[in-house]
């Protein structure tokens, strides 16, 4: 495995080949290794295969090198080990992103519905009310993280916190 989770490579149509780090797209052929943290795996896949199905299946025009933003700004939540679950705020970083307009196809909702086999909350709030607010499990306590937006969600309050809620709150462009 390489520097990406498998959840996000499945996200972006790649699936680890067991060499190295190199990823594999079922459709297009196409086999990228040497990732690096800076590389978004779905940019990536369009850049070099703009014509794959999968990528077409959410990116319905080709993806220029101009046309997706090198500098935009992601969210990310910043926790400190002091701070209680309701003090979640944002922090801005440099990174480059996916192309806006993207539409879920069926392989991600698959993906995101195993990423949750294990969320280790039975009751509140739900493995169900996660998807719904379009998170993958990050398999570390109750952490969330949305593929699009890149925010991630931790330490959530039994029947309180409202998953689609906060990340509409928290990203309101996603």
């Amino acid at each position: 495995m390489g520097v990406h989770s498998t959840t996000n490579m499945m996200a972006a149509g790649f699936s680890y080949t067991g060499c190295g780090d190199t990823a594999y797209c079922n459709l297009c052929k196409l086999e990228v290794s040497d990732w690096t943290t800076d590389m978004n795996p779905f940019y990536i896949h369009a850049q070099r295969s703009p014509e794959c199905k999968f990528v077409r299946s959410i990116f319905p025009d080709p993806i220029t090198s101009g046309s997706a933003p090198s500098n935009a700004f992601t969210t990310i939540l910043a926790y400190s080990d002091d701070e209680k679950a309701t003090k979640r705020h944002k922090i801005e970083i440099a990174q480059t992103s996916c192309p806006p307009r993207l539409i879920e196809v069926d392989i991600v909702k698959r993906a995101r519905k195993r990423a949750f086999s294990n969320w280790p909350h039975r009751i509140s709030p739900s493995s169900a009310q996660m998807i719904e607010a379009g998170f993958f499990n990050c398999n570390v306590g109750d952490r969330v993280i949305c593929l699009y937006c890149n925010i991630i969600c931790q330490q959530w309050t039994p029947n309180t916190d409202n998953p689609v809620e906060i990340h509409k709150i928290l990203s309101p462009k996603c």
